[in-house]
């Protein structure tokens, strides 16, 4: 990871099918990070407990890290304003990516097809994470 990290700005790693150690060291090592949590309760307890992890480690990692809560129901079910405000007092920013018919059906992504605050949402959350992967933290 650290000798990746020298010539790419993002790096795409899914932690959850790495081993342990591994998934720790891409964490640590990245520039920025994005955690994606469903919009449930038990995604944002389960994102909390990882956040709070982080928190721990001797290297700053929270000032670089967003987390995006996905909605993956039209109507989550969940009270928003109150998920972000937990998430956040970790350090960490949260963003909101919100439901869209096309990606709940799976499959391809087709660009064209994304509602306009879906695609509004992730030209965001791309912008904020570039910044971030720029910043020193």
């Amino acid at each position: 990871m650290v000798a990746l990290r020298r010539y790419f700005g993002v790096i795409v790693i899914d932690c959850e099918t790495l081993p342990a150690e591994v998934g720790r060291v891409a964490l640590a090592a990245a520039h920025s990070r994005v955690l994606t949590s469903p919009a449930t309760p038990e995604g944002v307890s389960s994102t909390y407990a990882v956040l709070r992890w982080m928190r721990g480690l001797p290297r700053r990692l929270l000032p670089g890290t967003v987390v995006v809560l996905t909605e993956l129901t039209p109507h989550p079910g969940i009270d928003l304003d109150a998920a972000t405000r937990q998430l956040r007092s970790t350090g960490a920013a949260v963003r909101t990516l919100p439901y869209d018919r096309h990606l709940a059906s799976g499959g391809p992504i087709r660009t064209a097809s994304l509602a306009h605050p879906t695609r509004k949402a992730a030209a965001r959350l791309a912008a904020e994470v570039f910044r971030l992967a720029q910043q020193r933290h």
